[in-house]
């Protein structure tokens, strides 16, 4: 910003919804927070004792991105679309079968500010790992996971979804966490300062034994927040109040598989992060759906 701004906004104009912006009179500079949808995890699904089957995996982080601009330099009013957060992916309909993937998280943009969606994760998968949602870049969406296969890493620094374990640290959009062919689960991708990944369901081990679900992400620093699901509380959480303005949100906890009953929800993300995995169950009980990925954000500060 120029030296002469203020050390804070004298005004902050926020959407939760699109619409347009035309700056307050005397505004001199703008700062413009975009922050894209997350993507949402993927539902649980069912299996035969027996037989591992693993969680559905967490949705793909959205990306954050900013722009200072003079007010005199921009044609207003500024048209700002609202990327929706990815659907949770559908829990197994019958004995035997994958949870349904969950969806990609919608773009989001303020004039020529543009931020990219995070993937959806893979449903549970039987007698196989499942894959994360792959987070945002910087010129692109995260892609959607596929069965095992993690979804690919947005153009320009987002991080691939992990494929069957957590996926690694990054600087833009997080990826979802994958689950285990065993059915352990984990937690969501951190990245600094950008939308963190959700974190992947429990599913059910060959013993058969249960499975907590992972732990999501903290939006504002990438410590673990959101909880999983347990036994005593299947569903896993739903990400909290976004703690600032211009800040993304934290990523939904996985849901619990459950060798003796229901499969836990994933946990909702909240302003771009992704949504946790379904957890998965035995044939004759039901499993969770996944998470909805957290939707996207503009947020416009005014400088006079």
């Amino acid at each position: 910003m120029p030296a002469s701004f203020p050390p804070t906004p004298v005004k902050v104009v926020t959407f939760a919804a699109s619409g347009s912006y035309t700056p307050s009179p005397g505004a001199k500079h703008i700062r413009i927070t975009v922050i894209s949808g997350g993507g949402g995890g993927g539902g649980g699904a069912q299996q035969a004792s027996g037989t591992g089957v693993s969680g559905g995996g967490g949705g793909g982080g959205g990306n954050r991105v900013t722009g200072t601009f003079a007010v005199a330099a921009l044609a207003f009013p500024l048209t700002v679309t609202i990327g929706a957060g990815g659907t949770g992916g559908t829990p197994a309909a019958g004995a035997n079968t994958a949870g349904g993937n969950g969806g990609g998280g919608g773009q989001t943009s303020a004039g020529s500010l543009t931020a990219f969606g995070g993937g959806g994760g893979a449903g549970g998968q039987l007698n196989n790992t499942s894959g994360g949602g792959g987070g945002a870049g910087y010129s692109g969406a995260g892609g959607n996971a596929t069965g095992a296969t993690g979804g690919t890493a947005g153009n320009f620094i987002g991080v691939a979804g992990g494929s069957g374990a957590a996926p690694s640290t990054g600087t833009a959009g997080g990826g979802g966490a994958g689950s285990s062919a065993a059915g352990a689960s984990a937690g969501g991708g951190v990245s600094s300062g950008h939308a963190p990944g959700g974190a992947s369901g429990g599913g059910v081990s060959s013993a058969p034994a249960s499975n907590d679900g992972g732990i999501g992400r903290r939006g504002l620093n990438g410590a673990t927040q959101p909880l999983g699901g347990t036994s005593g509380t299947p569903n896993g959480a739903d990400a909290p109040t976004p703690e600032g303005v211009d800040i993304v949100g934290s990523s939904g906890g996985g849901g619990y598989g459950n060798a003796a009953g229901n499969g836990g929800n994933g946990g909702a993300g909240k302003r771009g992060a992704g949504g946790g995995g379904g957890g998965s169950c035995l044939n004759g009980s039901t499993p969770g759906a996944g998470g909805a990925g957290g939707a996207g954000y503009v947020a416009i500060e005014e400088y006079f």
